[in-house]
């Protein structure tokens, strides 16, 4: 990196950026004038202005906003989804080199969880210890699968626990619904797998050393939501700094894009 710099830099002949500490003429920037980790980029696939306006760093800013938020959201779709949307609070400002742009951000989230839950039955397959199962939903006749079958820990913890306890419950984020959907599926012939957004429950019946149990794997979804946050952005000819704090300026936010001049 530092090769590729002097060679820029020496490319440039010392030129650098309208603004800095030691502005030239030509309002080019050196290499050395950049930050330490240019070039960057989160390859966002946001066309970032080269005229630098009002408008032009508007439009980026809101773009490039809803763009970051999917980049970084953990969710994983199908099962969980999120929508953004951003608008500019008030017109940019003109600030050091670039434009300070204020939006204002909201979100629209829609996140699954996968709802394990195991509970002993009777000799007919019926829960002893939850009314909360219609017994016209449970499979009729079911294959109870030894407990032996069960490789994975946290499925075989649960259903061990709820030989003792009548009842038991845990969750797996939605990273993971699938896998255990296709696991459950693969144990037993009265599963089938979930399909999205969440389709099911599943049902499963095991033997846990003499004990029957009857495992409940369905889909639980939660409506949630972001309303009014602030984000400000510092944008530049050569870099994009972002922040979600109004007591700094934003030419001192995280660095999310800068690049070499042409």
């Amino acid at each position: 990196m530092a090769q590729t710099r002097r060679g820029v830099l020496a490319a440039l002949s010392g030129t650098a950026l309208a603004g800095c500490s030691s502005p030239t003429e030509s309002g080019t920037p050196s290499v050395d004038e950049l930050p330490e980790n240019c070039p960057t980029s989160l390859d966002l696939d946001v066309q970032r202005p080269q005229d630098l306006n009002t408008d032009s760093v508007a439009d980026f800013a809101k773009t490039y906003e809803v763009a970051y938020r999917s980049h970084s959201s953990d969710l994983q779709p199908p099962w969980s989804s999120s929508s953004y949307s951003a608008e500019v609070e008030q017109e940019p400002k003109r600030v050091a080199d670039g434009y300070q742009v204020t939006l204002v951000v909201s979100a629209s989230i829609i996140q699954a969880a996968g709802s394990l839950n195991a509970y002993e039955v009777d000799s007919d397959g019926i829960p002893k210890s939850t009314t909360r199962l219609e017994s016209s939903d449970l499979p009729d006749d079911p294959t109870y699968i030894p407990i032996e079958e069960v490789d994975d820990q946290l499925l075989r913890g649960l259903l061990e626990s709820a030989a003792v306890n009548r009842v038991e419950a845990d969750s797996v984020d939605d990273s993971k619904i699938e896998q255990y959907s296709e696991l459950i599926a693969a144990l037993s012939p009265d599963a089938s797998i979930i399909e999205p957004p969440g389709s099911g429950p599943e049902y499963a019946y095991f033997d846990v050393d003499g004990a029957s149990v009857l495992l409940e794997f369905r889909i639980a979804t939660s409506d949630g939501g972001l309303w009014g946050e602030e984000i400000l952005y510092y944008i530049t000819e050569y870099v994009v700094r972002r922040t979600d704090s109004t007591d700094s300026p934003p030419e001192d936010g995280k660095l999310t894009e800068c690049r070499f001049p042409e």
